[in-house]
This record gives structure tokens, C-alpha cells and sequence, in this order.
């Protein structure tokens, strides 16, 4: 059975990537801190590594990529563009910006093109990995003009802001004084607007070279 270390810091999307992988057959670890990574590697022998942006950050930061004996996912449904960049720079073998019945498959395929080292299933999951952030790679070093923002209303352009910021609806609601539920409906509409279908391409718009 492939085991995974899951390193995700937000208790709801934790319990979800959990619980989903659970149904797949894959048994799983949780550990509260990307400090506690490489401890937990060796004293478990696991097979993947999952994490979210704010651990992408982290492990990037202390050089992990250059080091990493399993595989690396990040699993992140609110991405800010620090933690996509980070992403990008650790060599992850995907990135998924939502939880659902794919998760499972993501991993196992991960995990046997690594084991196998075969190079038609590397440069498969390197051509599925530059699919899935191609909105990111491609918009690089572009910023989004303000008169792009032109169609969005007054409390939408207050709320863009904090979606940029990693906030979730709930953080936004509590800045703005409105329920999550109607944050989620500007949401909506910030999408619609913008011509975006998920946080991953909102950040896209407006991700800036380092």
C-alpha cells in the first residue's frame, strides 16, 4: 500500500485530501509543520510527499528541492502567487488547485513514474505538470492593468485584493463585515468578470516575475 506524508495546514482541506485519499486505498500520515518533513520521511518511509502552498513556501526556502527522496504534490484549492512560484521552483510533480476523485490517481501515477524512473512516464507527468500551471508559466512577468479591472464592482474590488493575499472567504467575510457566503458569490462573479474558472487562473492575471 503507497503511503503518504500530507503536510497541510488548513484542518478542513487536510481532512478532505485525507478522507479522499482514504477512499483511493492510500494510507496516509499527517504532521502539523514543514520543520517536522525530513524527520518523519525517514522515520516512516513514505512514498509522496503532499503539502499545501504555505509548506511549498517553506521547504523551498530551506532547499528541500534539492534534496527531496519522494515525490512532492501540492495540494492548495486558495493558491497565493508566492506559493505557486514556490511550487515552480521545488520541482513538484503536480499541483492541484482543487480536491476531487482525481486525487487518488495523481498520486499513484506520481509515485510509480518516480519508483520507475521510466523517462516516457517522467516527461508524461512534466507535460501534465506544465498543463496545469501553464496559466502561471505563460503569464509570468505580465501585470494586469487596472483598467482590465474596469467591469468589477466597488465591493469586488475590494474583496480581489484579499483573494490575492491567499485570504479564504470566511477571512474576507470577517475583514468586510458580509457573511462567506456572499464573498462567494462576488467570487463568482470576480470569475465571470475576468474570465477565470479557479483561484489558480485568478493568480495567474496578475503573477509578476521575481
Amino acid at each position: 500500500m503507497v503511503h503518504v506524508l500530507v503536510v497541510i495546514e488548513r484542518p478542513l482541506l487536510r481532512t478532505l485530501v485525507v478522507d479522499t485519499l482514504a477512499g483511493d486505498g492510500i494510507r496516509s500520515t499527517t504532521v502539523s509543520g514543514a520543520d517536522e518533513v525530513v524527520g518523519a520521511q525517514e522515520r516512516l518511509a513514505t512514498d509522496a510527499l503532499i503539502v499545501d502552498g504555505v509548506a511549498a513556501e517553506e521547504l523551498q526556502r530551506w532547499g528541500f528541492g534539492d534534496c527531496q527522496a519522494v515525490p512532492v504534490l501540492v495540494v492548495d484549492d486558495e493558491p497565493t502567487v508566492p506559493s505557486v512560484q514556490a511550487a515552480l521552483r521545488l520541482g513538484v510533480f503536480d499541483y492541484c488547485d482543487r480536491v476531487d476523485g482525481d486525487l487518488g490517481r495523481r498520486v499513484l501515477r506520481s509515485v510509480n513514474a518516480y519508483r520507475s524512473a521510466s523517462v516516457d512516464d517522467l516527461e508524461r507527468l512534466q507535460r501534465d505538470l506544465e498543463r496545469a500551471l501553464q496559466r502561471v508559466e505563460a503569464l509570468r512577468g505580465v501585470a494586469r492593468s487596472p483598467t482590465d479591472l474596469s467591469d468589477l464592482s466597488g465591493r469586488e474590488r475590494e474583496i480581489l485584493p484579499a483573494l490575492l493575499r491567499g485570504r479564504s472567504a470566511s477571512e474576507v467575510g470577517e475583514e468586510l463585515f458580509i457573511s462567506p457566503h456572499t464573498v462567494r458569490n462576488h467570487m463568482k462573479s470576480i470569475y465571470k468578470k475576468l474570465d477565470v474558472s479557479s483561484h489558480l487562473e485568478l493568480l495567474a492575471l496578475f503573477v509578476t516575475q521575481p
